[in-house]
């Protein structure tokens, strides 16, 4: 099995776009700053409801296959936990990679589970760790 190459999430650029999509929604786009030429490639998204019922509830997300694996999805989705303030999801529906990626998140952060909703929501709210010997 070929090993995954490293990336650097300052090779990527979290962006904000409000514009062309439903009002009740937010996406953020992933996009990766090639360095040979100096191009820029969208890869990964995330839609984030704002709803009053729902609020910072992500619909779905997605990251291009050559970069999973690599912690760069968990780096998104933190970009858009620290724009937001928290992020919650449906932890039952999430994909095996999402839930990773909000086990994560729930060690490195303040979060709160809603048992009979099945929700996760997360906070930027870091936890302090102790120091190791």
């Amino acid at each position: 099995m070929p090993s995954k190459k490293k990336y650097k999430f300052s090779q990527f650029k979290v962006v904000r776009c409000d514009d062309g999509i439903e009002e009740d929604y937010i996406q953020f786009e992933l996009i990766w700053k090639k360095k040979p030429r100096n191009r820029s490639m969208k890869c990964g998204a995330i839609a984030v409801t704002i709803a009053p019922t729902e609020l910072n509830y992500i619909e779905h997300s997605v990251v291009d296959e050559h970069i999973r694996g690599t912690g760069i999805g968990y780096k998104f989705y933190e970009a858009v936990m620290k724009e937001l303030g928290y992020i919650s999801s449906d932890y039952f529906e999430a994909s095996p990679a999402a839930r990773r990626v909000w086990n994560k998140l729930s060690k490195n952060y303040f979060y709160q589970t809603n048992f009979f909703e099945g929700t996760i929501t997360v906070y930027n709210r870091k936890k302090k760790t102790g120091n190791k010997y």
